[in-house]
């Protein structure tokens, strides 16, 4: 991101697979690689995550990638 205008949002649900979705935090830009806590999460329990990173201006076109993972607390 040469101009440094990147963005990411996460938002994850638990149980893993049929949860509800929490609403959407934005982060602000960052050096890369992004590095976050998400806090609230209960110890023993199973989320799906779901990030998106976003450049308005990547190439001269909107780029989005998004990534879901599964994690579970330890």
């Amino acid at each position: 991101d040469a101009n440094a205008n990147n963005t990411l949002a996460y938002r994850y649900r638990t149980p893993s697979g049929s949860g509800a979705w929490s609403s959407s935090t934005n982060l602000a830009h960052s050096a890369s690689p992004y590095s976050f806590t998400i806090p609230g999460l209960t110890f023993g329990s199973s989320y799906d995550v779901e990030v998106a990173y976003n450049d308005t201006d990547a190439s001269n076109r909107a780029l989005v990638d998004k990534y879901l993972s599964s994690i579970g607390t330890k």
